[in-house]
């Protein structure tokens, strides 16, 4: 369960959206939100720093009053600085575990769609990130926790984290594997090549139920140490099948992992884990296998996991 929440607000109505995420996120015992707003250096007058520094503690006590219900404590921090960089770290002095954010929107490309600042700290931060669209599925408490499974090591890490969750709220989980259609083109090529009568369409439903087995086991197995879960397995391009079953199974929360990484002059966001930010409707739990922590932990757990084709992102 998570103990200190950081929440970056910049002032804008969008960005309180992250607050009723946070709240419900904090059900640890002494569970604790930080309340952060980073301003810009002032570019003129010398006053203005000041004046600055005034107007974001003003709206953070005003946003921090409005919290504080006696259940979950909560505190106010102001930084002078590059957004990013100031939020990252902020990750580390406040020894946060989890950092909520809202996105902007649901069209265009990866930076248009998350902001500069949400993937250059998902692509650095050490520890989750939850994403959740302005537009998106307002939540007041985590009810249903849908996390997209493979066998992969990285989705093993996915997996615990919502049981820890649950573990916490009380929440069901819903275990979705997506299983990649044999894509047309495949038969297309097979029969320029002369192979073509062994593409068998039949594997598709061969591997459907392979899948529905793994995670009815997975269920099974979380049922049994009291956690109630169901496992739903889908011939189905991921994104998709991930934005629609969290919408009919009436998700507060999507706990996946992604390769986020930055490169030179840009950071870049896991394929699959950019099109579900886009699409689905509740917040987005990310949890980045390439961040430093996160990455020994998969080494670690590929030793002993049972390693399937893992799915893109």
């Amino acid at each position: 369960m998570f103990t200190n929440l950081l929440v970056p607000l910049n002032g804008n109505p969008a960005a309180t959206t992250a607050l009723r995420t946070a709240h419900a996120l904090a059900t640890a015992p002494g569970a604790h939100l930080h309340l952060l707003r980073v301003i810009r250096p002032p570019v003129a007058m010398i006053d203005s720093r000041a004046d600055q520094i005034r107007e974001a503690a003003g709206y953070l006590d005003g946003v921090a009053r409005e919290l504080n219900t006696g259940d979950v404590s909560v505190s106010t921090h102001v930084r002078s600085g590059d957004v990013a960089d100031e939020i990252l770290t902020a990750i580390g002095d406040l020894r946060a575990d989890v950092v909520v954010i809202p996105t902007r929107g649901h069209s265009g490309m990866v930076r248009a769609v998350l902001g500069r600042v949400a993937t250059e700290i998902l692509s650095r931060s050490p520890i989750p990130v939850v994403l959740l669209r302005a537009d998106g599925r307002q939540i007041s408490a985590i009810e249903r926790i849908l996390v997209p499974v493979d066998g992969s090591p990285g989705t093993a890490l996915a997996l615990a984290a919502a049981v820890d969750i649950a573990h916490g709220t009380g929440a069901r989980l819903t275990l979705l594997h997506t299983v990649a259609p044999i894509p047309l083109w495949a038969y297309e090529a097979s029969a320029a090549f002369y192979f073509g009568q062994h593409l068998d369409p039949a594997w598709d439903a061969a591997a459907l139920a392979g899948a529905q087995q793994y995670v009815e086991g997975l269920a099974a197995r979380l049922c049994d140490q009291g956690i109630a879960a169901e496992g739903l397995a889908v011939v189905a391009d991921a994104p998709q099948a991930i934005a629609e079953t969290a919408k009919d199974v009436t998700a507060d929360l999507i706990v996946m992992r992604t390769r986020a990484e930055t490169c030179p002059g840009r950071a870049i966001l896991g394929s699959v884990a950019d099109a579900v930010t886009r699409s689905a409707q509740p917040p987005v739990l990310l949890i980045n296998l390439r961040g430093s922590s996160v990455e020994s932990a998969v080494h670690r757990a590929s030793r002993v996991a049972v390693v399937e084709p893992a799915m893109a992102n």
